[in-house]
Formats: C-alpha cells, structure tokens, sequence
C-alpha cells in the first residue's frame, strides 16, 4: 500500500498497470464531504458573447505559473484552459515554451501571466522581453507580477479581472468565495463552460469546470485491498498507541487528511472515469523528443518518465525509442537524427564529442556523493605539487575515454 497523490494515480492509470485498487481517499479534515479536491473554472463578463471563439483579443488574467511542493496545480492544471482555446503557432519556433508564448501573446490582446514562462532563467527573460502583451495586465508589468500583498494568485487573478481583464482562469473556491466577499459585482461576472454557454454565479455552488482534480488516495495490491481498508481503520482509531501505528497516522493524516472508505474498490483507470480523462499525447508542432534506449529495462522507464509529462502536462511529448544493441548505437541514432538524446554514463562524455559531435544537455548529481568529481591521486612522498610537474609522468586511466581521460586532455 502507498498514499498516492491524484496526478500520480493518474500516470498510474495511464501505465495500465495491472492489479491495484483504490482503497481510501485522504480528503482535507474541513472539507470531508467534499467529493473532489479542486475544480478549476472561467470567469468572464456576463454579457460575453461569442462563446469560447470570442474570447480572442479579449484580456486575459492567469493566477501565474508557480511550481513548488506546496503548489498544488501542475503544468497540465495551469494551462489546461489556454491550451483548449488558443490554436498553437509553430511558425519557425522549435523550442516549446515559445511556440505556447507565440501563440498566447497572438490570441490574447494583452495578459498577466506570472510566474515562469521556462524554467531556463536566461530564456524566461528572453520570452517576457518579446512578448510584452501578456505582462501588460500586471500591477508590476516590469516584473511581470501580481501585488504580493494579495492573499492568493487566484485572488489576484480575479482581481485582475475586476480591474479591467475580460476572462480569467481559476480555481472554483477562490471564485465563490472572491464573489461572496464582492457581492456588488456578482451580477456582472458568469462561468463560461466549455461548451460555450454562461452560467451565473449567483447561487451556483457547483457550476460547470473545466478540469477536476480528485482527492489523493491509498492504494493498494488488488488481492489484498479489503483487508488493507480494514487494517487502515483498524490502524488510525485513536486508541492506537503503538509506536509504528502512530507512524502510520502520522503519515496517511498529515497535511490534515482523514482517511474517507471509498464506494468501491477500484482501479485507477476506473476511479477516475467520471473525474478525469486519460491525457492522450501530443505533438505540439513537431517538438516530440525521442528517448534512445539500450535495454528493456532502460525504456520501462523512460515509459515511466514518458507518462509522468504527460500526465502532469509537460512539453514536449517523450517518445521511448525501441531499445539498441548498445550506448554506442545510440550514440550514432542521435548523431544520425534519428532519436534526440539519450542517458549515458559520463565516461561516455569524451566519445559522445569525438566523433559523434555531440553535447551534454544535463548532468545528474548528488549533493553528497559528488560522483561527476574527479580526483588526482598520487604517492604521498612524490614530488608532485602542481599539474605542470606531471609531464613525463607514468598515468593509469580507469576506462578509454573516460571522464578521468578528460581531465589528462586538460592538464
């Protein structure tokens, strides 16, 4: 058994992995009659017209893209509604956070969309310097930023809205509970659906969303999931005193959950049916990446990390390449363009540059271990004190074309 949050219960359906069920929701200790986490919905004048197609040219207010472990809306979240209304715009653009920017800055006349538009600061700034429009909304339009002093982004986004913006995207609590606090304006807001029509606000304590996120859940193997369930009841009775129960409750309970019995046993897939569809991928004009493999293992996971992105709405699209004979061989698909990169071991790094001509995109590193380091070892009592007195000196590589090759090319 495991606590699993919604997006990983949603990869989880989309892998298709056989043999494990649903067994318990974890729902906020406040809200426990609450059917599902979040709802996202979209606010716009109630006098809108034109449905979804007449919101082009219209002013447009987003919370912001912030990413965090205390963020609780993902990629696909924060852009679930821009990505169903603005057509994409590839032009000449390769790089996907530009072709999503392009196409945005086109559509809307103008925007707050804070946070980060890539997550390559150099690039982020690039993106906001040529794209201007979508920062002009702000209260600081230079930074790109709402005022700090509002309480939330979504707050701030329906503000936003109320200053003169046309449509905002956010989340449904924070709408009802901006439209309660500002019941002088609530007649001159509506939900827009997906499908185009205006709900009003007044009263509607379920309007139409345009994505729902379920609780988090306990999941468990399928031929143990009754049991478990009643073990977990058993487990968080307050009479537990046991030191590794207490573990237990403090683990399934924390962030102020209360383990709720689902209807049913399920699995995943079939959980989420009336929440969530499955994410079906997408070749946003052509940016898919291909994965070289070089074993089945290798491309279990690149499949792991394939449906991760997709499911938390990343861009673009993996593609796991049937596994080669050997790194080299991968080496040489990409050299050949016909995959885009591949994990090597850095002793590889050498031969990845000659004669393959190829370069590191990133590095993985530990904060401890330090394994890309190299290290010069010599005898204590040699009369080696700097690089230069290495010269004619006898050297033992550890592999050809290794990483510790390079630092021989070096000195």
């Amino acid at each position: 058994m495991g606590v699993f949050s919604a997006e990983s219960m949603l990869q989880l359906a989309t892998l298709a992995w056989d043999g494990i069920t649903v067994v318990k929701e974890l729902r906020h200790n406040d809200r426990t009659r609450e059917v599902v986490d979040f709802r996202s919905v979209v606010v716009v004048s109630s006098q809108h017209q034109g449905g979804v197609d007449g919101l082009r040219n219209k002013k447009f207010c987003h919370p912001g893209l912030h990413y965090g472990r205390q963020q609780r809306w993902s990629e696909r979240f924060l852009k679930h509604f821009e990505r169903l209304v603005v057509p994409a715009y590839c032009a000449d653009l390769e790089n996907a956070a530009e072709i999503e920017t392009a196409a945005l800055s086109s559509f809307f006349q103008s925007a707050c969309r804070p946070g980060k538009w890539s997550n390559v600061p150099q690039e982020d700034a690039n993106l906001k310097s040529k794209y201007p429009n979508l920062c002009e909304l702000c209260q600081n339009a230079n930074q790109c930023t709402y005022d700090t002093s509002t309480t939330s982004s979504h707050r701030a986004a329906l503000q936003c809205l109320r200053s003169g913006g046309d449509v905002t995207y956010v989340s449904q609590q924070d709408a009802i509970e901006f439209f309660d606090a500002n019941s002088d304006i609530v007649n001159d807001y509506g939900f827009l659906c997906p499908n185009g029509t205006i709900e009003a606000i007044t009263g509607n304590s379920n309007p139409c969303s345009w994505l729902t996120q379920p609780w988090p859940v306990i999941l468990s193997t399928a031929n143990r999931a009754i049991e478990i369930s009643a073990r977990i009841d058993r487990w968080l009775r307050p009479t537990s005193n046991s030191n590794w129960e207490q573990a237990i409750q403090e683990i399934i309970t924390q962030d102020s959950r209360t383990a709720v019995s689902v209807g049913s046993i399920q699995a995943p897939i079939d959980y989420l049916r009336p929440y969530r569809q499955l994410p079906i991928p997408s070749d946003l004009c052509q940016t898919t990446s291909r994965w070289c493999t070089t074993s089945p293992e290798e491309k279990d996971k690149c499949e792991v990390l394939r449906t991760a992105a997709l499911t938390t709405g990343i861009f673009p699209t993996i593609e796991c390449v049937d596994p080669t004979t050997s790194r080299m061989s991968c080496l040489n698909e990409i050299s050949n363009n016909r995959a885009d990169f591949t994990g090597i071991d850095s002793n590889f790094g050498y031969l990845a540059r000659h004669p393959f001509n190829l370069t590191a995109a990133m590095f993985q590193e530990t904060e401890k271990e330090k394994y890309s380091s190299v290290v010069v070892l010599v005898r204590a009592e040699s009369r080696f004190t700097r690089f230069e007195n290495l010269r004619n000196a006898k050297a033992c590589i550890p592999e050809f074309g290794g990483i510790g090759k390079l630092l021989k090319l070096v000195v």
